[in-house]
């Protein structure tokens, strides 16, 4: 499923109906997340408090999306030396 960061109402009811799903069914969800950074975080949370389990998550993309955050929540500082100094 692709999810904005800012998801609709209709979005918001799909991932909590497919953690219905995920407890009648014990099957794995995918999520497709949108370009924001903070986009898997909104979508676990409104998984989990619908009563998705978030072990049995598939999350694509979480290699771009949270190291680029992580490091800027970080401190700026340590995302420029990385890049300053590491990739060229």
């Amino acid at each position: 499923m692709f999810v904005l960061y800012f998801f609709v109402d209709f979005e918001k009811k799909v991932i909590q109906a497919s953690a219905i799903v995920q407890q009648e069914t014990n099957v794995p969800i995918t999520f497709h997340p949108g370009r924001n950074n903070k986009s898997p975080f909104e979508i676990m949370r409104v998984f989990t408090e619908a009563g998705g389990k978030s072990e049995d998550v598939i999350m694509s993309h979480l290699d771009s999306r949270l190291i680029v955050y992580l490091l800027h929540k970080l401190n700026n500082n340590i995302y420029e030396f990385l890049f300053r100094n590491h990739i060229r």
